[in-house]
């Protein structure tokens, strides 16, 4: 249309772009026969379909129980090849870890064997240095009793000698205690003696 500004009114020009009954009506049988048409093509394509269809599947299924059956003896083959070689590297497995474990085996026995020579030598050490020691400690007890008799001794002694002393100690005293009666007994005779005329 050439109507660019929507408020100017239609030209005849216009009016004759515009489809007719008469275009409708054509366009409207046109329509009508083509659905037909379509209809019958498309159960035709439908029942064609169907047919290829179900040749494919059994076709596809006849090849595929043929692939099928194929594959089951190809696998049982592969698995008793498999198991063959399986079982084969099992045995080889065997063997080998049998070898490494008595090499195993023989290298720790050895080393068992050094650590109970190496224990043992540590005991008899710690054995002659427990006797050395209880030696030792039996000297140095001789000697604790030696001093510890000489100490009683001499403190017996002492205690002796103390005793003496009191002893001594008790007779001077009694004895002075004699001699300063005898002197003051004595001084009185002398002072009487002094006191008489003569």
């Amino acid at each position: 249309m050439n109507n660019n500004n929507k408020s100017e009114p239609a030209t005849k020009a216009d009016l004759q772009e515009l489809a007719t009954k008469a275009d409708l009506k054509k366009l409207e049988q046109a329509t009508k026969a083509d659905l037909k048409k379509l209809e019958q093509a498309t159960k035709a394509d439908i029942q064609e379909l169907s047919q290829t269809t179900k040749a494919d599947i059994q076709g596809l299924a006849q090849t595929t129980k043929a692939d099928i059956q194929e594959l089951a003896q190809t696998t049982k083959a592969d698995i008793q090849e498999l198991s063959q070689t399986t079982k084969a590297d099992i045995q080889k497995l065997a063997q080998t870890t049998k070898a490494d474990l008595q090499e195993l085996e023989q290298k720790l026995t050895g080393k068992i064997d050094a650590v109970e020579q190496r224990l043992e030598k540590v005991y008899l050490s710690q054995v002659q240095a427990d006797s050395r020691l209880e030696q030792k400690m039996d000297k140095m007890i001789d000697k604790m009793d030696k001093v510890y008799s000489n100490v009683m001794s001499a403190y017996e002694k002492t205690i002796f000698k103390g005793e003496k002393y009191d002893q001594k100690a008790l007779t001077h005293a009694d004895m002075l205690t004699d001699h300063t009666a005898k002197l003051s007994e004595h001084e009185t005779r002398i002072s009487e003696l002094e006191t008489k005329p003569r």
